[in-house]
């Protein structure tokens, strides 16, 4: 048998307090099943739909030319991504195959990528090839963040009951539901 590290965080073991069972798969717990699919499914359809994406991997990138350097090694436009927006983009290698899909995030002052966990050193051992004289630092901080994914006919009105008017500081997209950190 081989032993696992199982990484927590505060959602994980909110609901676990609560009551629910998480599943261990691939070494991380999961929670699979809440009520029944059939609420679930209602939920999504009539309500909010909320799903833990913290599985993913985060580098939190910092210095001046961040944007103009990940325009350059990778697949979309991103040397003008306006400051709180997002672009989809994806990692190839030299030969086009694909390295993983990735979201950029701009904050201004940082920005963060949100990747594959499964692909994390293939990312950063990518990313850190091209690292030469640009004013490029990288930080690994899937640590750091919770990421979020809220859906459902409901989700601006959930929003609003749990954030107030907090809910302008954070950013909603169709991938999920980013928080930037303190």
């Amino acid at each position: 048998m081989i032993d696992v590290e199982i990484k927590h965080n505060s959602l994980l073991d909110f609901f676990e307090s609560a009551g629910y069972t998480p599943e261990i798969v691939n070494g991380k717990k999961k929670f699979k099943v809440f009520s029944s699919v059939q609420n679930e499914l209602n939920s999504l359809c009539m309500g909010v739909g909320l799903r833990d994406i913290s599985q993913s991997g985060i580098i939190e990138l910092r210095g001046k030319d961040v944007l103009d350097f990940l325009h350059r090694i990778t697949t979309n436009s991103l040397k003008d991504l306006q400051k709180e927006k997002l672009a989809g983009t994806i990692f190839t290698s030299e030969k086009g195959r694909i390295i993983d899909t990735a979201t950029i995030f701009n904050f201004e002052d940082h920005q963060l990528l949100i990747y594959s966990e499964a692909n994390r050193e293939k990312v950063l051992s990518w990313i850190n090839k091209y690292v030469i004289t640009d004013d490029v630092h990288i930080n690994s901080s899937s640590e750091s963040y919770i990421l979020l994914e809220m859906t459902g006919q409901q989700s601006d009105s959930f929003l609003t009951l749990v954030c107030g008017n907090s809910i302008n500081e954070i950013m909603r997209t169709s991938l999920g539901l980013y928080a930037q950190k303190d």
